[in-house]
Formats: structure tokens, sequence, C-alpha cells
């Protein structure tokens, strides 16, 4: 599993419109993580749909208290699995190769 700041390097580098699914060990909980060009948008999965929360910024989601009263990095040791676009799986070093050669990667 990528550290959180191994995800957040790959965060910044994904285009706008991208999603991003975090699955709890265990798959219990689901969250989904909207990056926009001037903002993230954050929201707990399921039924009944949740609120979402907007955040100016990736390191601010990863610091403020957002799931149950804790911030991201705080549970980042819970998370068993997170997927770019619905397509690339982070656990996966195969998918991290493809992601970093896809279209929606911006490279240097």
């Amino acid at each position: 599993m990528l550290t959180c700041d191994e995800f957040k390097a790959i965060f910044e580098r994904l285009k706008p419109d991208a999603e991003i699914e975090i699955w709890t060990k265990g798959m219990t909980d689901s969250y989904m993580i909207i990056k926009y060009r001037d903002n993230v948008s954050f929201q707990k999965c399921g039924y009944p749909p949740f609120d979402v929360s907007e955040y100016g910024s990736f390191d601010e989601l990863l610091e403020e208290a957002t799931i149950e009263g804790t911030a991201v990095r705080q549970m980042w040791g819970k998370i068993g699995d997170i997927v770019v676009n619905n397509t690339f799986c982070m656990n996966v070093d195969d998918d991290i190769r493809w992601l970093k050669n896809s279209y929606c990667y911006i490279r240097e």
C-alpha cells in the first residue's frame, strides 16, 4: 500500500475531474474524493447519499477531521484500497505504472 505522501504525489499529478475511491480494510466503508481545478470534494459513499465536503486543497483534506471526526492522514493505516477513475488500483504496482502513462496523469 502506498504511504499517504506517496499517494499525495500521485494525486497532485492527476488531471482535474479525477475520481478516487478509498475503501477501508474489510471493505466496510468507502469514500470518494474528486479533484477539481480549484478544490477537492470528499464524501462517504452509500445510501442514503451523504453530504459532500469541499476543501481548498488535498493537503487541507488530509489534515482536517472528515471521517467520523478523524483526518484522512490519521486514518491512513485503515485504508485497504484506493482506486483511481474506477480503473487503477493503487495496491498493484502495474496499475500505478499504467496510471502514470495514462490520459489522466500529467507527465513532466
